[in-house]
């Protein structure tokens, strides 16, 4: 269930100071004026969801974009054979739906809650006439699409020359590295290590099962143990 609260007939200030501190927290909205947050939130909105709760559908029309304020979001898109590819899983204070600001075209993605979430809409308009009327923020969105633009040219890099299994393979060692523990706790349904390795979560739960059958990792629930970190690292190489 979507729950929407909007500021028309507010008896308050509070939500509107709330959400002002919400998108501020955003490295888009990062430096500004705490009086041009207020006036943003003027004309924001927030949605409260539960998990499974959807924001929007890929292929619908954007005319907002997004601050996650509480909880965790998923972005993917489905494939024609109906299989999910996760994007991105979002903690706040992430943004999404930026190029709707531009031109309020299709969604290119589809935008699931994870668990219990909160999130601020912000209308294109506003945003577009803040960014207007505010170097700063004009010069973060233009560095927010650029890493945008950056990451997906990375990954789509990694997809050409890296078969799935052996990207799989290669972001558990890299997720190891990072934590400096080799038992890792992934999201529901694989969704972070698809969309870090830029795979179906169906595939790539595919391939952790066969990693575990070959004596590579240990699966438990949500929690992943790399057991043996040569062979495994010699997949990552040869795939």
């Amino acid at each position: 269930m979507v729950v929407v609260a909007g500021n028309v007939g507010m008896d308050t200030d509070s939500e509107l100071h709330t959400q002002a501190r919400l998108i501020g927290r955003a490295a888009l909205f990062s430096g500004l004026r705490a009086s041009r947050l207020l006036e943003m939130s003027q004309h924001a909105f927030t949605q409260h969801l539960e998990a499974g709760d959807v924001l929007f559908r890929e292929g619908d029309r954007g005319s907002s974009m997004f601050v996650l304020g509480q909880g965790k979001v998923r972005l993917f898109v489905t494939g024609p054979d109906g299989s999910e590819s996760t994007l991105a899983v979002l903690e706040p204070p992430d943004t999404f739906g930026e190029l709707a600001i531009f031109d309020q075209g299709a969604r290119s993605a589809s935008a699931v809650a994870l668990e219990a979430s909160v999130v601020v809409g912000l209308p294109s308009q506003a945003v577009r006439d803040a960014y207007r009327n505010d170097a700063d923020l004009a010069d973060n969105l233009l560095r927010t699409l650029a890493a945008l633009v950056r990451a997906a040219t990375q990954q789509r890099s990694t997809v050409v020359f890296w078969d799935l299994a052996g990207r799989v393979s290669r972001e558990l060692l890299a997720l190891a590295d990072e934590h400096g523990d080799e038992t890792l706790y992934l999201n529901p349904h694989a969704a972070f290590l698809a969309a870090r390795a830029g795979g179906s979560d169906r595939a790539v739960v595919r391939i952790l099962g066969q990693l575990e059958r070959d004596g590579l990792i240990r699966i438990e629930g949500a929690k992943v143990a790399i057991v043996d970190r040569e062979r495994l690292a010699e997949r990552a190489t040869h795939g």
